[in-house]
Formats: structure tokens, sequence, C-alpha cells
């Protein structure tokens, strides 16, 4: 089974995903893609990822990769977890809105960051779906991103995942 994570140099979120996958038996001798466009976090998350594997019993074959097409080639699975733009890009949706005077009390899903927030991942959210229909198109896309109900409805609506 291949499960790819794209955004997989996340320092917050792939530890423990990793973490949980190699205390279930489920996973045992899986490969397990790391993408993400950012290098040096995709160095560091997959060294790290490595260093758990030693230590579990569970055993996860760890790949990575900067390139998209061959994170998803062959793919059972695609996990997409990604702030398109970075930090300084979720702080500027929630600065625009306070500065016309109104504050976004709910996250990244609704108001003024919600919006600016849409407009960032709904087009990479399609665009990675139909990339999965020409690499794997049997795969299950299990998509963490906010805005989570405009990129699952996107996806729907725009592609055959």
């Amino acid at each position: 089974m291949k499960i790819t994570i794209i955004g997989g140099g996340s320092y917050a979120w792939v530890k423990n995903l990793v973490s949980d996958f190699l205390v279930e038996d489920f996973f045992n001798g899986s490969e397990l893609c790391l993408m993400d466009i950012n290098q040096n976090n995709l160095n560091d998350v997959s060294a790290l990822c490595l260093k758990l594997c030693k230590l579990a019993s569970v055993k996860l074959k760890i790949t990575s990769t900067t390139n998209l097409d061959e994170s998803l080639n062959g793919s059972d699975y695609v996990i997409v977890s990604v702030a398109l733009g970075g930090w300084a890009a979720c702080e500027q949706d929630h600065m625009i809105g306070r500065k016309y005077g109104y504050s976004n009390l709910k996250g990244h899903d609704i108001g003024a960051a919600g919006f600016a927030r849409t407009i960032r991942h709904v087009p990479f959210m399609v665009h990675i779906a139909r990339k999965m229909e020409k690499y794997c198109p049997h795969a299950k896309l299990m998509n963490v991103t906010n805005p989570l109900i405009a990129n699952t409805r996107s996806v729907n609506e725009y592609s055959s995942i």
C-alpha cells in the first residue's frame, strides 16, 4: 500500500501521523511518500520519520520528493495537508478583515479569512484531484486542509475523485 502525504514537510502534522501509523499493524510494509515543495523541511521531516521507523516494530518504507506527479504515481491513499502561502498568508487573511472592521472568529472557513483561503486552496485541490485521475485514479483522497467544505465540494464537482 502506498500512502502519499502532500504537505509532507510539515513539522506540526507529519510526525504525529507517522507515529500513529507505526503502532498499527495494518500499515506494516507500506510505503509512505512525503511530498513537499520545501526541500529543507522535507529533508528534516523525512529524517525524523526514518528515526521513528527504526524504533517501531511496524515497518514503513519512507520516501520523499518535491515532484507531485512522482508522489501520486501508484498511490492508494493521498492525504493533503497544506497551507499555501504559509503562516504569512494565513495572518494576512485575518488582517484583511480587521482592516475593514471585521474580526474572523471562526478560523479559516468563513469570513474574509475563509474567502481568501478558499481562493488560494480550491484551485490547488482541484489540480491535485486531476493529477490523481491520471496517476492514481482509484486512490482515496483525504483532505485536512481548510476550508474543508469548499475544498471537498470543489474536488467532488470538478473531478472524478
